[in-house]
């Protein structure tokens, strides 16, 4: 397989099993949550779905110095 592809496939797979957990983490009202706990969450979450795919391929071209 390609490295391409498998790379592809693990991240389609990686947000797929996550977007089911997030959803429930997001929807389903906890009182045992502060607002600032469910904050710190959004921002893990945040990291792990937008920035870290940014991480193995910016948007931006490579830097030549």
């Amino acid at each position: 397989m390609p490295l391409g592809l498998v790379l592809t496939l693990g991240l389609l797979i990686g947000a797929a099993m996550s977007y089911p957990m997030a959803l429930r983490l997001f929807t389903v009202g906890r009182t045992d949550m502060t607002g600032w706990q469910s904050a710190l969450l959004f921002a893990a979450a945040w990291r792990m779905v937008v920035l870290r795919p940014l991480y193995l391929y910016p948007p931006w071209p490579p830097a030549t110095g």
